[in-house]
């Protein structure tokens, strides 16, 4: 591979996009563990001018879910738990969930409604919740089919191995995956958002309305997404978390081998996995999209992150992985 050649072809792609206003934000494209780019367009603050950078933090939405089942083979690792174990090993106070396992969760074949579909939760996410306050809305509900017969995409699912990991290690969820994720990947600026701690290098958020303008991102208050969707980082902090699987830093071979398997289609142990040996997640919440994706077989990862709500940012992400793959 050229890497100047393919540095120039990329940079001239997402230019052009920038031009057009078709992406704002940071971008990393990296093969066989060499970054080729990795730098940011756009603006940061639209109301301050500050320009977006390779630096530059940004709300990860669903990406966070590859992060949340990261440190559920942590657990696995430590012989704490096993993927074919029901919930209610861990949590016997949800007896309706006997027959869910924790591969239920994570492949989205539990059958548990989705938190964020039901009718009240634009309302309901505006004020902070606990975790339990958070599961109470879906643990009430039957489920909406036999735990293992189908795919439902479901960020209750990821809330509830939150739960589990917090039941299991005695810490609550975010000093769990700080202490064995972050850490021994080496990511210093990804944590989870609170909505209120002051984040240094961290974008504002922007949607658009019905008329095409745009406008400030609603408001969110991010302990309704928490282990779903509730972490803040970069796009370096994510290419190092690339590394760390790649390299087994988290957990064994064996174990990245169940992660990264095909289980099931289209998702496993927290990445979709359509076009194997690519793996990928898209994210989105109020104000940002993101997207994370890995080439198994030729070492190729490209990250994008956006704080602009729009598809543009997915579709940016399957370009590059395929210029890199044409060559």
């Amino acid at each position: 591979m050229n890497i100047i050649h393919e540095r120039n072809k990329i940079e001239r792609h997402i230019e052009s996009l920038k031009a057009s206003e078709e992406f704002n934000g940071s971008v990393l494209v990296a093969a066989h563990g060499d970054i080729i780019l990795a730098k940011g367009y756009g603006l940061a603050s639209v109301e301050l001018g500050a320009a977006n950078q390779r630096e530059t933090v940004y709300r990860i939405g669903s990406v966070s879910k590859p992060i949340t089942a990261a440190a559920i083979l942590t657990l696995v690792q430590q012989g704490r738990l096993r993927i074919t174990d029901s919930v209610t090993t861990y949590l016997p106070v949800y007896p309706q969930w006997s027959k869910i396992t924790i591969e239920h969760l994570l492949t989205h074949r539990s059958g548990i409604p989705n938190l964020v579909m039901l009718a009240d939760f634009p309302q309901f996410s505006l004020q902070p919740h606990t975790l339990d306050e958070l599961m109470a809305p879906f643990s009430a509900l039957p489920l909406n089919f036999e735990p293992g017969t189908q795919f439902e995409y479901t960020n209750s699912g990821y809330i509830l191995l939150g739960k589990v990991i917090e039941a299991i290690s005695g810490m609550n969820y975010a000093e769990y995956v700080q202490q064995h994720v972050f850490l021994s990947a080496g990511m210093e600026h990804t944590r989870l958002d609170d909505s209120r701690t002051i984040v240094p290098n961290c974008a504002s958020g922007y949607e658009y309305d019905s008329s095409g303008r745009m406008i400030r991102a609603s408001y969110i208050d991010m302990s309704n997404v928490h282990a779903a969707g509730g972490f803040l980082s970069t796009i370096d902090d994510l290419y190092r978390l690339d590394r760390a699987l790649r390299h087994h830093r988290l957990f064994d071979h064996h174990l990245l081998q169940s992660m990264n398997a095909q289980h099931f289609q289209p998702y496993g142990y927290g990445w979709f996995h359509t076009s194997f040996p690519v793996l990928f997640h898209h994210g989105g919440i109020n104000g940002f999209t993101s997207t994370f994706i890995r080439h198994l077989e030729q070492d190729f990862t490209v990250i994008a992150l956006s704080n602009r709500v729009t598809p543009n940012t997915a579709a940016l992400g399957l370009r590059l992985m395929e210029m890199l793959i044409e060559g």
